[in-house]
């Protein structure tokens, strides 16, 4: 990879490294807070930290080759500017090298090849072949003697002897273990000492093969097939509801696996639960990942389940004022007594004026908390609209004439002159 290259002489300016793009791994079920990253090692010292930490890759994300915002924060932040980039997701513990059919044919091969060491050249019975028929079966299913079916090839059949049908050959067939070590939980032993598929066993994929053949006459053998044992779908209940208040506090939401659900016995667990614990107002997933039993998997082999919830803004404690406002004056002069409250209040029209006329009319005031996870509210507030004072002064040229007045008749008092002014 290419390092980092700075063409500048000016030490207090602050760069933006050239990373590289890094390959981004994450096993199924996992976060993106869990993913691996591949090719950073000339990177600059920092953290690499995805946007959505949270989120639970799926299968069609990483089809779609969906792109997730990769944030780069340099440990050396007064020198190195932080960079984001969008990558796509690699997800890994799949099959991604042979194809499961592929993979069927060469273990039945394999198979093939020990039972051709085990066959007993000098018996003078009569070798005929047959197919087993591959099989699938879901967790829990009942598995008989008639589902184990083979095929005989018309050439084959020739080699019966004269009266004996396929039915003659007295062939039983028998689903067993690949890997001995493996244990089933509905097996049973037979007289080889080999594990049997009885009841049920667990998820996973057996082999068909010769079980017995109770005429002499005949050596038969068996191509062996495969028998698939699907997990069963286990149902998911949700302690949850679509909306909550907000307290402060988690919501206390729960996923379990549906009792009913699983087989007698039987015990599954949800592994994760992300995202559940929110407190703040806001919408969310809540995911439930993975089972702890591989015998069960989710709904449509899903790998994981979500609970979509939101929490909702909750009452505020306040108490609305009592208002006075002066005639001529705005609302936004109005004085306010007694409110309380976290929050903001203010008119939802300053700019009136009341008359007199409008005295304990009721204005509409509206109040903003503070805190993002509680409620504007309104209410009506009556608004008591006090006269403006007014102070009246006499005019000066009244105030000359009535000093002119005194002069030109004496005797005559100041009122007496008044009267005569203003009359």
């Amino acid at each position: 990879m290419a390092r980092l290259i700075y063409e500048t002489k000016n030490s207090n300016m602050i760069f933006e490294p050239k990373l590289p793009t890094p390959e981004v791994e994450v096993e199924y079920g996992q976060t993106l807070a869990e993913a691996k990253l591949k090719g950073i090692e000339d990177a600059p010292a920092g953290v690499w930290v995805f946007k959505d930490a949270d989120h639970v890759v799926t299968d069609q994300e990483v089809t779609d080759q969906t792109k997730f915002e990769l944030i780069f924060q340099p440990a050396d932040n007064k020198k190195y500017k932080s960079v984001t980039m969008c990558v796509p997701v690699k997800t890994v513990n799949k099959s991604e090298v042979v194809s499961a059919n592929a993979t069927d044919e060469m273990e039945i091969r394999e198979i093939e090849q020990l039972q051709s060491e085990a066959i007993d050249e000098s018996s003078s019975a009569r070798r005929i072949v047959v197919n087993a028929e591959k099989k699938a079966k879901t967790y829990g299913e009942i598995l008989t003697s008639e589902d184990l079916t083979f095929t005989i090839s018309d050439s084959e059949k020739e080699k019966l002897l004269p009266g004996d049908t396929v039915d003659s050959l007295g062939l039983t067939l028998k689903a067993t273990t690949i890997v001995q070590e493996d244990i089933l939980s509905g097996s049973t032993i037979d007289e080889d000492g080999d594990d049997i598929l009885g009841a049920y066993g667990n998820a996973g994929k057996y082999v068909i093969l010769k079980d017995n053949a109770s005429n002499s006459n005949y050596d038969v053998v068996v191509r062996p097939a495969f028998l698939n044992v699907s997990p069963k779908e286990a149902e998911i209940e949700w302690n949850a509801a679509a909306q909550y208040t907000y307290t402060g506090n988690a919501c206390g939401i729960e996923a379990n696996v549906k009792a009913d659900s699983l087989l007698e016995n039987d015990s599954c667990e949800i592994k994760r639960l992300l995202n559940a614990q929110r407190t703040e107002v806001g919408s969310y997933k809540a995911l439930a990942i993975g089972l702890t039993n591989a015998n069960y998997i989710f709904f449509r082999h899903e790998t994981c389940v979500c609970m979509e919830y939101e929490i909702l803004p909750a009452d505020p404690e306040v108490t609305f004022p009592t208002v006075e406002v002066t005639y001529g004056d705005s609302l936004r002069k109005a004085v306010r007594t007694g409110q309380s409250g976290n929050g903001v209040f203010r008119f939802a029209d300053n700019t009136a004026m009341l008359t007199v006329a409008e005295n304990q009319s009721e204005q509409e005031m509206i109040f903003t908390p503070f805190n993002p996870n509680y409620k504007t509210v309104t209410s009506s507030v009556p608004v008591t609209v006090l006269p403006r004072k007014l102070t009246i002064r006499p005019r000066t040229v009244w105030r000359k004439n009535m000093d002119r007045q005194l002069q030109s008749i004496p005797g005559q008092s100041v009122m007496e002159v008044w009267q005569g002014m203003i009359s």
